[in-house]
């Protein structure tokens, strides 16, 4: 995962903010809220806040009293006030009022893969949302350089407490940022919002894992395209100070979460995506997938790996020594179940050899009758993890 940045927030009282938006209108939030109070450091790596929010870095003892709001609405104006400066930046740039490529009008507006930014999620005394940190416009089209624009961001996963401060840590969603004309990037770190072969976020499931009335969430993205295939997913926490992964799923990519033995508690799919060559003529890269393992949620907020419910999901799918070998499963299945790695390469190639591009490129025939373009796939799950072995 990106190195963690946190930041912590307090919103301050309107008094100021209604005299700050008097004074410079463009710095309203751009989703009707129009006494919104700016966002102001409490600590911390200010330049970041300032350029985010073009924040004050020192107030009276009245605009700095603390303003009581839901956590969703703490969270909800970091987005504001990043989506106005951008607009505001366009602005002085250009001297015109940014024109937004697909029609959105604000920050509401944008879906980053399922999730809309301003969606909440309430998870006990907080809350936990995805907040836009540096945001700017860029032309959509050199050509144009006043014309519609594009805008590139940080994304980042956001909670919320139960007095308004705001936490964020660095989360990989696999979008990209449009470029400047120069080829830079919009904002140092823009990882959103752009969608090229990239998912987004998905919706993000929650659950109080460690049972302390607060609820972790899991976040989960992937990128698709001609070949390439990535996935990002863990379950995060935040201990009081900082957004950290949940105990014990620091190493794990966990693909989704299922409640695989029906005890009411999400447990981690877990599997590899394992490189498998490359494809004739295109050379775009093959992968294969592992067959999938579980890491049980225990009910004192542990994950088990390799225990005796993890054991018996596994068993499922390999209940035995597979006859054949034909498949990555049934590679897996094999070593799970104690056979040695060169016993299963023997197996494999007495069934099936490479496949020869050269001569399907040629359109000649293939010199072995069991050539299979599936051969890489399987050789590559020698390379697997095994969490356990079954006997």
């Amino acid at each position: 995962m990106n190195s963690a940045r946190s930041f912590t927030f307090f919103l301050v009282a309107t008094s100021f903010a209604v005299a700050h938006c008097a004074a410079h209108p463009a710095a309203a939030p751009s989703v009707g809220h129009a006494a919104t109070a700016p966002v102001v450091a409490s600590h911390r790596n200010v330049n970041a806040v300032t350029s985010l929010h073009d924040a004050p870095q020192s107030l009276s003892a009245d605009a700095a009293a603390t303003v009581a709001m839901d956590p969703c609405t703490s969270a909800r104006r970091i987005t504001e006030a990043a989506f106005a400066g951008a607009q505001r930046e366009w602005r002085e740039r250009t001297g015109h009022p940014v024109v937004i490529e697909n029609g959105r009008r604000d920050a509401a507006d944008m879906v980053v893969g399922s999730v809309r930014l301003g969606a909440c999620f309430p998870a006990g005394r907080g809350a936990w949302t995805f907040v836009l940190q540096d945001a700017r416009f860029v032309p959509a089209s050199t050509d144009a350089p006043a014309g519609p624009a594009r805008m590139g961001a940080r994304l980042a996963l956001a909670h919320v407490d139960e007095h308004g401060n705001v936490t964020t840590h660095d989360v990989r969603a696999f979008l990209e940022a449009p470029t400047a004309a120069d080829g830079a990037p919009p904002v140092p770190g823009a990882n959103c919002c752009e969608d090229f072969g990239g998912s987004g976020i998905q919706q993000p499931v929650l659950f109080d894992f460690d049972g302390n009335g607060e609820s972790e969430i899991y976040v989960s993205a992937s990128f698709h395209h001609e070949g390439d295939d990535e996935h990002d997913g863990h379950v995060w926490s935040f201990d009081g100070h900082a957004i950290v992964p949940y105990p014990g799923t620091a190493t794990m990519d966990i693909r989704t979460l299922e409640d695989v033995n029906a005890d009411g508690r999400p447990d981690a799919i877990l599997y590899e995506t394992l490189d498998a060559g490359s494809s004739c003529g295109s050379g775009f890269p093959l992968t294969v997938d592992t067959p999938r393992f579980v890491a049980i949620s225990n009910p004192d907020g542990s994950f088990d790996r390799d225990g005796a419910a993890a054991r018996a999901y596994a068993r499922t799918w390999c209940p035995s020594v597979p006859a054949r070998i034909a498949s990555a499963q049934d590679v897996v299945c094999a070593r799970l179940r104690g056979v040695s790695d060169a016993v299963v390469r023997q197996r494999i190639n007495a069934r099936t050899s490479p496949w020869d591009c050269g001569l399907e490129e040629n359109d000649r025939p293939q010199r072995r009758r069991n050539a299979s373009t599936a051969y890489h796939g399987i050789v590559a799950a020698l390379r697997a993890v095994l969490p356990f072995r079954l006997r």
